[in-house]
């Protein structure tokens, strides 16, 4: 499979007790090809030992993403998956749902979460296809594909100005339509504008 997640908040699971819904995420297989990613997400997981079920050797993506309790040595990539900006601390969300229509009451992290603004930018190219920018020093090819962990599958600047990319260039927007900025890219699916203060004169 080639799975990314990105701008996910993923909490208040049940984890079923088959052998095959034994995780948060649970996979049969998984091959060098196969590909599982979590970008600009927030996962509070049910048990912080049952979070990426997989056959040895099949390791998650992690790029900018909260995983509340999750033991990332364990989680170290292989077979040339990555994980960038990683981290396990406890996740705090707003008490209430955002509620925009149409789109469904979303989960949104909370003002005083110190991981809020760990995100980065998310580009979608001429090929339709998603991207991100890997600012690990030294590639030659930092731009990923957010479905293909492969290294081969990763384009130069060149490349990826052949299909429309480039870092300031405007990211895909929030779940609502709302524009995201290049920095302090918001976890999460939706990105609140700071409401500011108002001052009334009598």
């Amino acid at each position: 499979p080639r799975i990314a997640m990105v701008n996910c908040i993923v909490r208040n699971n049940t984890i079923g007790t088959g052998a095959a819904y034994s995780g948060e995420f649970s996979f049969g297989g998984g091959t060098d090809g196969s590909t599982f990613a979590l970008i600009n997400s927030v996962v509070q997981p049910q048990s912080s030992d049952k979070i990426f079920m997989a056959p040895s050797g099949f390791r998650p993506c992690v790029v900018s993403s909260v995983i509340e309790g999750a033991d990332l040595d364990a989680l170290a990539p292989t077979n040339s998956s990555y994980m960038i900006n990683a981290s396990n601390a406890e996740a705090k969300f707003e008490k209430r749902y955002r509620i925009i229509p149409p789109t469904p009451p979303m989960a949104v992290v909370a003002p005083d979460f110190a991981a809020k603004h760990r995100g980065v930018p998310i580009w979608l190219a001429t090929d339709a296809l998603v991207y991100f920018y890997d600012t690990t020093p030294g590639l030659a090819k930092p731009w990923r594909k957010v479905t293909d962990k492969r290294d081969t599958a990763a384009l130069d600047d060149a490349g990826a100005a052949a299909i429309g990319l480039a870092r300031d260039n405007s990211p895909i927007p929030d779940a609502n339509g709302a524009p995201r900025r290049l920095r302090k890219v918001r976890l999460g699916p939706v990105n609140p504008r700071n409401p500011g203060f108002t001052i009334h004169v009598r």
